[in-house]
């Protein structure tokens, strides 16, 4: 299972490449997308809750039902995605569904990433991205 970046979904290059490279070598795919991104409607009144872990639950409930009994599931998270899969790791503790996780640049510290992105290309084009996913 891919949880991909604050701004990234199944329409990403990056997530489209690692997609393929995993395919290839055997594994199935399931991609998380945080609600509004990646031209993902809004269905509900409320925004997306980084610190909330209901919709990584869902969406956990789905594939482990998908995969069927048995199955070995992992994880990679990338960048903000990897805070929200190790914060549900956290949380489920040893019930966690994932057997195998890896975080890949993942801002550990949030307030300093945050503040080391002001004024930055990264800040301007990451604003973009999310504005233009937010404002229909």
């Amino acid at each position: 299972m891919l949880f991909p970046g604050l701004s990234g979904g199944s329409d990403r290059g990056y997530v489209k490449a690692l997609v393929i490279t995993l395919l290839s070598d055997g594994f199935d795919v399931a991609i998380f997308h945080n609600r509004g991104v990646s031209n993902t409607p809004y269905t509900s009144l409320h925004f997306a809750d980084l610190s909330k872990t209901e919709e990584v639950d869902k969406a956990l409930k789905f594939v482990v039902d998908m995969a069927g009994p048995g199955a070995e599931l992992v994880g990679i998270g990338l960048s903000m995605g990897g805070n929200i899969m190790l914060r549900a790791a956290g949380m489920y503790g040893e019930n966690f569904p994932l057997k195998v996780i890896a975080a890949v640049n993942n801002p550990f510290d949030l307030n300093l990433a945050i503040n080391l992105m002001r004024g930055t290309a990264y800040e301007k084009n990451l604003a973009k991205d999310l504005k233009r996913s937010l404002i229909c």
